[in-house]
């Protein structure tokens, strides 16, 4: 008899134990998410820059704007270096659709032009828009063999072609303007210009901007 009342004593202390572990660990549980759920109402929202132009909504996200178009039935996410405010003095000289109606053959650069980075900034931006949205993949060309970057690639340019659809990006420029000249589409910015004279184009091409 005395073996049973103590083994019932210490299951009594064991299960005593066990239950208080457990009301802590459910009282401290509480608590954090008492203390969580108030700093997500206390503290305030991060808030983006934002506008509407044209019905459409534009909305920076670490220094890239994003709107949304319709790509047949299916919604995509544009994003851009530069929104419509930004671009709205940039000329759009003829007609750029041509390089949609014939699917731009080539994008197409001079490699003496520096600063490269800008350069390749702007056609990184045009040749992802052209593949994911428009379902056009140009080649990447050069208009002289003279880096080792231009070695492996199609030798063009607006002057010595005029069967292929070009789109030439240069720098050489005091003033970003997108132009269409027969088979050419010359898009001119000098630096962070290229890259808004390429969001200029992109945003015609989306019927955003006029």
């Amino acid at each position: 008899m005395t073996e049973d009342k103590s083994g019932e004593k210490e299951q009594k202390k064991t299960f005593s134990s066990g239950t208080r572990a457990v009301i802590w660990i459910v009282v401290l549980g509480t608590l954090f998410l008492m203390v969580f759920i108030s700093v997500k109402l206390i503290a305030p929202q991060q808030e983006y820059e934002a506008y509407s132009y044209n019905h459409f909504d534009f909305v920076n996200i670490d220094n890239m704007w994003y709107t949304q178009i319709q790509l047949g039935r299916q919604p995509w996410k544009v994003p851009m270096r530069f929104g419509p405010r930004d671009v709205e003095y940039i000329p759009v000289v003829g007609d750029p659709d041509i390089m949609l109606t014939v699917k731009a053959n080539y994008i197409t650069f001079d490699p003496e032009e520096e600063p490269l980075n800008y350069t390749a900034l702007a056609a990184s931006e045009l040749s992802l828009n052209l593949a994911q949205a428009l379902d056009i993949r140009p080649e990447g060309a050069c208009t002289k063999n003279i880096t080792e970057a231009c070695h492996n690639r199609t030798i063009i340019s607006c002057e010595t072609d005029k069967t292929h659809a070009i789109i030439y990006l240069t720098q050489d420029s005091d003033f970003p303007i997108v132009e269409q000249k027969d088979n050419c589409l010359i898009v001119k910015g000098k630096g962070f210009d290229l890259v808004k004279a390429v969001d200029r184009l992109l945003l015609y091409w989306y019927e955003i901007m006029p």
